[in-house]
């Protein structure tokens, strides 16, 4: 007769209405919010990555229409010329990888998407109307962002 503990945890499975992954380790849903905060983050870091490299490349290569685009982007946006456009480049890809870290419930994410946040919040407080449409919506997005905090890991 061979002697057992006296107890033995049951095999890991999936709890309902999770994901698993690493052998049956429950790994929390995403959130909706998280996943359309991720793909819009990713939107506007491909729009930067693009706008940064027709401003940075504007100055060496034909644009033919898309010039006036520079021209507006270059003189009212960037005022230093091709080093602004690299900043936008950079930039881009920053947002990115942020957008990834959202999707993929990463605290580095949430923590630098809520520190964005609240920059946005500070600079629109104090240097333009502290009470707009904007300001609300940036105030419930960093709200939503504290409540699902327990998603990330």
């Amino acid at each position: 007769m061979s002697v057992r503990p006296p107890y033995h945890a049951p095999p890991m499975r999936p709890v309902a209405g999770t994901v698993a992954v690493h052998a049956g380790f429950a790994h929390p849903k995403r959130p909706i919010g998280i996943a359309l905060l991720a793909v819009l983050v990713a939107l506007v870091g491909v729009g930067a990555l693009i706008l940064g490299l027709i401003v940075l490349l504007g100055p060496t290569i034909d644009l033919g229409p898309l010039y006036g685009v520079v021209s507006l982007f270059g003189a009212t946006v960037f005022t230093l010329g091709p080093l602004g456009g690299a900043g936008m480049f950079l930039g881009g890809f920053i947002l990115i990888s942020v957008a990834n870290g959202l999707w993929h419930q990463e605290l580095w994410a949430l923590a630098l998407a809520a520190v964005a946040l609240f920059a946005a919040e500070a600079v629109i407080f104090f240097f333009f109307l502290p009470f707009t449409y904007l300001f609300f919506v940036l105030l419930g997005l960093f709200v939503y962002l504290l409540a699902v905090r327990k998603s990330f890991t």
